[in-house]
């Protein structure tokens, strides 16, 4: 299995890597985010592979707000 690293996060930095999980046939990766900016942020669709075929991650919208 082959998950490239986050990269080039437009106004998000990784503070963590999780290891990954499994959940019910599920791949789970999780990472620890912040942002120093209100904003929304997109993470595109990443690319993984397990057993050398191709899978694409849903991309991501996140809204970052401060009070």
């Amino acid at each position: 299995m082959i998950i490239p690293k986050l990269e080039k996060l437009t106004g998000l930095e990784i503070i963590e890597d999780k290891k990954i999980d499994t959940l019910k046939n599920q791949l789970i990766k999780k990472y620890i985010l912040t942002s120093f900016d209100s904003g929304a942020y997109y993470i595109p669709q990443q690319q993984i592979f397990i057993r050398q075929r191709l899978h694409l991650t849903d991309s991501l919208l996140i809204k970052v707000a401060y009070g």
